[in-house]
């Protein structure tokens, strides 16, 4: 690390006091560790209140503090930063403070402070390295680990209690999508055939991805779903399950702004008192503007460690398994109907709504919160077997886990609104 300006302002001032008294620049500066030039700089122009080095950073130190702690708690609860995704979030933190134009054109095309800027962040925060990251199990099956599963029940429990959650305002969150074509399945043929083919539009249609909450008591918010492209139709909504919400991305797959737009579209429908929304951390959901409108409307967010929805997210547990199996079914029996036709944004409706009013269904979505022991509490609830593929992985002990966290440290930050282990 660097030793320039690492002198205290003290020093400074008892050199000084030394130079007036008689002593030599050099002699002084000797004894008190400030370069030479420096010294004679500063009894030069009379003055003892030491100056920063350099331009001053975009953001406050204070700014800049709160940044690196949240940075910490990320990699804390296993979804460490890039640097990419550090300057994403830096320039992030700048808009919602009104500087971000302090770093140029690039960056607000780009979305992303430069790289220079990283470096310096780096340089002034020591307590920040870069490193490379520790992948604990080999998929699932090795990241449902018996401690992390456990530790997030306890901080589960603590949030019910501290933050008075009821269970109907208790929420799953879960992102899924379903390919606008038919799939095989078993069908009845002549006995002996040896090929079936099934005509369809096409071997891969165009994925719809839907955005599904549900809470503890079985409560479904409507359906809200992204499609693929730039411009929406009024058209693309009709037929939908009612009070349903469609947004467009490029790509068809939820971004950071859409999980803004999904909150604001939760709090429609939010029940009075305190909230806990509980989801995965896909890097999608990861917004700091979404996170900040959250926390002024009493919505707390607690993330599933990974690798572990396949056993700890209700919707995944029990009802998008149901809800594929339904659009499928239904996709074939569309194509059935509308033969050398291809489903698309305006007759998905006629797909869909059948399959989610037979899947989102109050048995599903109890079934769902039971199973994985969220709702009624039950940290025993995973069945022993579960955990036989982590065994390996389960060398992090409670005792080392529970030191990890910071004394008097919240279940909440302002930026990122995740647990802390």
């Amino acid at each position: 690390m660097s030793k320039h300006g690492q002198w205290s302002e003290d020093c400074l001032k008892t050199a000084v006091a030394a130079v007036k008294d008689g002593s030599s620049v050099r002699s002084a500066a000797a004894a008190s560790g400030i370069p030479r030039k420096t010294l004679a700089d500063y009894v030069k122009r009379g003055t003892v209140t030491k100056r920063s080095p350099g331009p001053p950073t975009t953001f406050s130190a204070r700014d800049e503090d709160e940044l690196v702690a949240r940075i910490i708690r990320l990699q804390r609860v296993g979804f460490p930063l890039s640097s990419a995704d550090v300057r994403r979030a830096a320039f992030q933190y700048a808009t919602g403070i009104g500087v971000s134009a302090k770093f140029g054109k690039n960056a607000k095309v780009n979305e992303t402070v430069g790289k220079d800027w990283f470096h310096s962040f780096m340089a002034r925060h020591p307590t920040l390295s870069l490193r490379t990251s520790e992948t604990l199990s080999y998929g699932r099956g090795c990241g449902l680990n018996r401690v992390i599963v456990s530790d997030f029940y306890e901080v589960l429990r603590k949030a019910v209690t501290e933050h008075h959650i009821a269970p109907q305002n208790m929420y799953n969150m879960d992102e899924s999508g379903v390919q606008m074509t038919t799939r095989k399945g078993a069908v009845v043929t002549a006995r002996g055939s040896k090929r079936v083919p099934q005509l369809a539009t096409g071997e891969k249609g165009e994925t719809v991805s839907l955005i599904a909450c549900c809470s503890a008591t079985g409560v479904f918010l409507p359906p809200f779903l992204i499609f693929k492209g730039v411009r929406g139709k009024p058209e693309f909504g009709d037929g939908l399950p009612v009070g349903s919400k469609f947004v467009m991305t490029q790509s068809g797959y939820a971004q950071s702004e859409t999980f803004q737009q999904f909150i604001t579209f939760f709090l429609c429908h939010k029940p009075p008192g305190n909230c806990l929304i509980i989801m995965d951390g896909h890097r999608s959901h990861i917004d700091a503007e979404a996170f900040s409108i959250a926390e002024q409307n009493s919505i707390k967010i607690l993330l599933l460690p990974a690798h572990t929805s396949h056993e700890l997210q209700p919707l995944d547990v029990a009802v998008f398994k149901p809800l594929k199996q339904a659009f499928y079914d239904q996709s074939k029996f569309w194509h059935a109907q509308h033969p050398g036709r291809g489903l698309n944004k305006l007759s998905f409706s006629d797909v869909f709504t059948p399959a989610w009013n037979k899947a989102a269904t109050r048995e599903n979505a109890v079934a769902g919160f039971e199973a994985s022991g969220i709702w009624p509490l039950n940290p025993r609830r995973i069945r022993d077997s579960a955990f036989d593929t982590s065994a390996p992985s389960e060398r992090i002990s409670a005792s080392s886990v529970a030191s990890q966290v910071p004394a008097g440290t919240e279940l909440y930050a302002n930026m990122f609104r995740l647990r802390l282990i």
